[in-house]
């Protein structure tokens, strides 16, 4: 990204920011303050997550180990990545019975495209590989 595209965006969101903070009562405005203070004053980097082939290879493993998890992860990705005119039935009451391990995956999963930095293409053909497992 360019360096005037950052500048842009981030004008864009402190005006959004100022027009929106008297909505706020003061503790909350004091709360955002004291946020923006520790991002200007104590810079962190940011964090971003695991790569997205790392992922779906992940996801993939768990498809093909089978059992609730790859019922789980085949239909929630495939909602996940595409509205379709028939709905495809993800059961998310099931996120219950997933382990640990796979409730962070299935976090990892939901927040791909929030980064930007994502692979529709990668996505697409993974949303592919679902579908076949689900015999669409």
């Amino acid at each position: 990204m360019n360096e005037s595209y950052i500048q842009a965006v981030l004008t864009d969101y402190l005006g959004t920011l100022a027009t929106q903070l008297p909505q706020y009562n003061q503790t909350q405005q004091q709360e955002i303050l004291d946020s923006i203070r520790a991002l200007v004053m104590n810079p962190k980097p940011i964090a971003y997550g695991r790569p997205q082939e790392e992922v779906l290879a992940d996801i993939r493993e768990q498809i093909e180990d089978g059992g609730r998890a790859a019922l789980f992860f085949q239909t929630a990705f495939a909602n996940w990545y595409r509205r379709t005119e028939e709905p495809r039935v993800a059961h998310l009451h099931e996120y219950i019975n997933l382990d640990l391990s796979n409730r962070h995956l299935f976090n990892e999963m939901m927040s791909l495209r929030d980064s930007g930095r994502f692979d529709d293409e990668s996505l697409y053909q993974f949303e592919q590989y679902c579908l076949e497992k689900m015999g669409e």
